[in-house]
């Protein structure tokens, strides 16, 4: 029952990232998205070509962690996260690709530290709308954790936490929206 009720859970989150990559696109416009996708594809290039030289820094490590969590190549995101972490023990970023990989190798109990290390670390350095919407997709998977775990009570306040964050960030984006 729990299985299913994972799949059926993260299947939800990332229809609700389409959703909102959706709402992205209308507020700023596909030729935008477009070349902020072909400068992003330059920064991971040059990430990657740092990293193997040995002259990387914070945000080469995050990029090519994006790409590793988008690829699911778990077991290089893992590596490389931590050895980020190594380096740069405080950003949150690299406690979540941990915690994803965990949490698809149905490590939950420790998914659901690296994702609590996510959040403590995001907090100071969240001021942008995209700050609450991460910070509700990993209270939805760290619920998931718990829900999978049988801890019900503490899975549904997760998902009432998360709601609580999706709120602010809709909120934050109609501000933009409004003031630009």
């Amino acid at each position: 029952y729990w299985s299913y009720v994972r799949r059926i859970s993260l299947a939800l989150i990332q229809r609700s990232m389409g959703l909102i990559q959706g709402l992205i696109m209308g507020l700023f416009g596909e030729a935008k998205l477009a070349r902020e996708k072909k400068e992003h594809e330059q920064a991971l290039r040059t990430s990657q070509q740092k990293l193997s030289a040995g002259s990387a820094t914070e945000q080469d490590y995050v990029n090519v962690g994006r790409f590793l969590k988008r690829e699911k190549r778990y077991n290089d995101l893992v590596t490389l996260s931590q050895e980020a972490i190594g380096k740069f023990p405080k950003n949150w970023s690299f406690h979540y690709f941990i915690g994803h990989a965990l949490l698809d190798q149905n490590s939950d109990h420790e998914a659901f530290i690296s994702f609590e290390s996510a959040l403590e670390f995001m907090q100071p350095h969240k001021t942008k709308y995209v700050g609450y919407l991460e910070e509700a997709e990993i209270l939805v998977l760290m619920s998931i954790c718990k829900q999978t775990a049988g801890e019900i009570s503490l899975a549904l306040e997760l998902r009432k936490k998360a709601l609580e964050a999706d709120a602010r960030m809709n909120h934050a984006l109609n501000l933009r929206h409004t003031f630009g």
